[in-house]
């Protein structure tokens, strides 16, 4: 497929955007995420590609963001930019509005990983560049894993205000619960490297191959013949059918959070 045709396949949306290339499809994020508070109607966009991939014989899913789209300064300024948007209604983080926000933006997150969990699609997402370490957990959510050699996780937990999510659901069944203490309580960052010698990532690549090969890897594994595609997924994923009642505790958990009270800029 030349630059011409998938330009026509593209549909470009607020904070997002999509490619159908037949047998896989491709929903990239970036760049603009740092710049508005994702509105509800943009959201339901994305419920509703998700929906399409229900309802069409698409058998792999690359995800993948430009680089900085979900980096710790880019969270920030998201998070600047809704304080300052509803800065001529309220003056605090700890308004009912903000709060409302903040709340609305976790669950679309566990709804994202959720829906990620539950298609039949297979899923693959690659990772470049510095992100937030809550993005580990999205990460992890998928099926399979590709990574430049320079992308790292950046720990920020021990903040204080930055909740956790499902990272360390996923990463103390990947690397054990005495490991997983270890990578949430002590390091600061998780390079790509450590993340591919401790299983958490599938592939390491050169950031100018990251594109190409991630395109590959849909593609092949598209070719595999679709019942036994499904059937390796769901295979997979049988070991986290409890995922949901975390989420569920996580969502209370999420009431007992101090509000957010931080703003540097």
């Amino acid at each position: 497929m030349n630059h011409q045709d998938t330009a026509q396949r593209q549909k470009t949306q607020e904070f997002f955007s999509t490619e159908d290339h037949g047998s896989y499809a491709v929903l990239k994020f970036g760049p603009n995420v740092e710049q508005q508070v994702i509105s509800l109607g943009e959201t339901e966009k994305l419920w509703q590609f998700f929906e399409n991939l229900r309802n069409r014989p698409t058998k792999t899913l690359l995800i993948t963001a430009l680089r900085g789209t979900f980096a710790p300064a880019t969270i920030d300024r998201f998070w600047e930019h809704l304080h300052h948007t509803a800065s001529d209604r309220v003056r605090s983080y700890n308004s009912p509005s903000v709060q409302y926000e903040f709340y609305r933006e976790a669950n679309a997150f566990r709804r994202l990983i959720e829906v990620i969990r539950e298609i039949d699609t297979f899923v693959i997402i690659s990772l470049q560049g510095e992100m937030d370490f809550r993005f580990l957990g999205l990460a992890l959510a998928c099926d399979y894993r590709i990574a430049t050699d320079d992308a790292v996780f950046v720990n920020r937990f021990l903040d204080g205000d930055v909740f956790p999510g499902v990272v360390p659901w996923f990463l103390s069944r990947f690397v054990g619960h005495a490991k997983a203490s270890d990578i949430l309580l002590e390091s600061e960052t998780l390079s790509a490297k450590e993340a591919y010698e401790l299983g958490l990532v599938n592939r390491l690549t050169f950031p100018n191959n990251l594109t190409a090969e991630s395109l590959a890897v849909a593609e092949r594994f598209a070719a595999k013949p679709t019942g036994a595609l499904i059937a390796l997924k769901k295979s997979m994923v049988f070991w986290s059918e409890d995922l949901a009642s975390y989420l569920d505790h996580v969502g209370t958990a999420l009431g007992r959070i101090p509000p957010i009270t931080r703003v540097e800029g």
